[in-house]
């Protein structure tokens, strides 16, 4: 833990205080974040965050966030009696989200934005992890669609506990009783499993550039250090490429990092300054440092310590509370502090033979392959031609028991298994788009495909009914009563596909922490 730091006990729950003076800041660290949530209760979290603290009058010096695996309520006061008041606030508004406040918060959050990460981080998190756990904040909120009441108590009930919770103050409270946090039961950080990638990899996207990769290693922090100071100092001071460099680190899993670095250069400027992050990144792998540089970079993580007071005892509850792993310290000052120089060699070893590279569409550094997810195997099924004579996109879409593959005209394919289905989501055309765990993506519109409505009748039958979410405006229940009338419709006249079109039943289900799932 970081030094000033001791961890306690208050009120029942485990708590990380500090000696500062002054005004204390005090609050709420839960484990639950955005990595687990669905596809389909994307945003939950969020919610169940704002009701809590939305209720809160005033909302002076009141911050609450959502990151990936954490949830955190803090307020800042002079009087040890406000900051008591505001956690009993905080405390009453998780254990019970005043739901009567729910179409407001939804709309609120609708304004405030659905991405609570910087769009490089998340794009990167995507790219590395799909739609699934880490790589989630890339999408939608497409859980505060048709939010039903329930669904908020159960999402809160499940994870906003007392097992689940932490207390953080910059300085000891007097006068903090019993808050009413329901007991529940200790959530730890799940494994975070990266998609099948070929890496080290090159991607064209988008009009910025971005190195990064997942590290594990104690010396994380130094070496992300070492190398924002390094980027900083060529890419802007010696070649004049971006105005800032900026280094963002994300918790992925139980102490794995995924670090990365951007900028806002564009075009050739954007190629060449990923040029400069690889090329040093290859210097620090092949132990090309000094032990000056490391001082420097262990220096750099001293201040972000004591810049941000909250930071270390955040750290300490995820590692200490077991809610990630306790035997690899990650992100503790004094963890960075005694990192040694073949630590560092080893942990820019990783990052070199595990990063991506991201430069803007149409260009290319030449220094890597190109980025590459394996691809599901194609299905075997119905085959559906597309409607028309297009020669671009989609040529014909296989609707199989097990999932549903779109051919391309270039001979390429997608696919999307039913058993690995992240979301099914409702366009307001009435098409249905199905996102793979991988974060592929199948379109069925009943309309451009030959048989194209008993295609999309036989992919809507064999999903489990709570992966769908209604377009917005619309209900689950509504969505429901719509494939329900479908399924029934006469069938297609002669020519018809001979492909199943009968509706999986639905099953009782039961909430998972994530969602609902269907009982076996």
């Amino acid at each position: 833990m970081s030094t000033g730091w001791q961890r306690t006990e208050i009120a029942g729950l485990p708590a990380f205080v500090g000696n500062a003076p002054g005004p204390v800041t005090a609050g709420f660290v839960f484990r639950v974040g955005q990595a687990d949530e669905t596809l389909a209760t994307r945003g939950l979290t969020h919610l169940v965050e704002h009701l809590a603290l939305g209720h809160v009058t005033p909302l002076d010096f009141v911050s609450g966030a959502v990151d990936l695996w954490t949830t955190r309520a803090f307020v800042e006061r002079e009087k040890d009696a406000d900051v008591v008041r505001r956690l009993e606030e905080f405390a009453e508004g998780f254990a019970r989200p005043p739901v009567d406040r729910l179409d407001a918060e939804r709309r609120i959050l609708g304004v405030e934005g659905s991405d609570d990460l910087p769009y490089m981080g998340s794009m990167m998190l995507r790219r590395f992890f799909g739609a699934r756990g880490p790589g989630l904040p890339f999408y939608d909120e497409h859980g505060l669609v048709d939010c039903p009441p329930a669904a908020v108590r159960d999402h809160a009930a499940w994870w906003f506990t007392a097992a689940n919770a932490a207390l953080v103050c910059t300085r000891k409270v007097e006068g903090l009783g019993a808050l009413p946090l329901p007991p529940g039961e200790p959530r730890r950080v799940p494994p975070a499993t990266a998609l099948p990638l070929s890496l080290p990899c090159e991607l064209e996207d988008g009009i910025h550039m971005a190195v990064g990769g997942i590290v594990e290693s104690p010396a994380a922090r130094v070496l992300h250090a070492l190398l924002w100071r390094s980027a900083h100092r060529t890419v802007r001071q010696e070649h004049g490429l971006a105005y800032s460099v900026k280094s963002t680190i994300y918790l992925v899993g139980p102490q794995r990092g995924l670090h990365f670095l951007n900028t806002n250069a564009t075009g050739a400027g954007a190629v060449k300054a990923a040029r400069l992050v690889v090329e040093d990144i290859r210097r620090l792998a092949a132990g090309d440092l000094s032990a000056d540089e490391v001082d420097v970079a262990k220096a750099d993580v001293a201040r972000l310590h004591a810049w941000s007071p909250t930071v270390g005892p955040r750290a300490a509850a995820v590692r200490e509370l077991g809610w990630g792993r306790p035997d690899v310290p990650y992100d503790t000052e004094a963890v960075s502090a005694a990192v040694t120089i073949d630590q560092v060699v080893e942990a820019a070893a990783q990052l070199r033979d595990g990063m991506l590279v991201v430069v803007p569409a149409e260009t290319t550094t030449g220094l890597l392959p190109p980025y590459e997810v394996k691809a599901d195997a194609p299905v075997a099924g119905s085959r559906h031609l597309r409607v028309g004579v297009a020669r671009e996109g989609f040529r014909a879409l296989v609707v199989g028991r097990d999932g549903v593959t779109a051919e391309h005209f270039d001979g390429g394919a997608d696919t999307v298994h039913f058993a690995t289905c992240a979301a099914a989501l409702r366009q307001t055309d009435g098409a249905l788009a199905l996102v793979g765990e991988d974060g592929v993506t199948v379109r069925v519109d009943e309309h451009d495909f030959v048989q194209g409505r008993e295609a999309l009748v036989a992919v809507e039958g064999a999903l489990d009914p709570q992966l769908f979410v209604p377009t917005e405006g619309s209900t689950r229940a509504q969505d429901a009563d719509e494939r329900e009338r479908r399924r029934q419709q006469p069938t297609p006249p002669a020519g018809a596909s001979s492909s199943s079109s009968t509706s999986t039943a639905t099953s009782p289900t039961t909430f998972t922490g994530t969602g609902w799932a269907r009982d076996p």
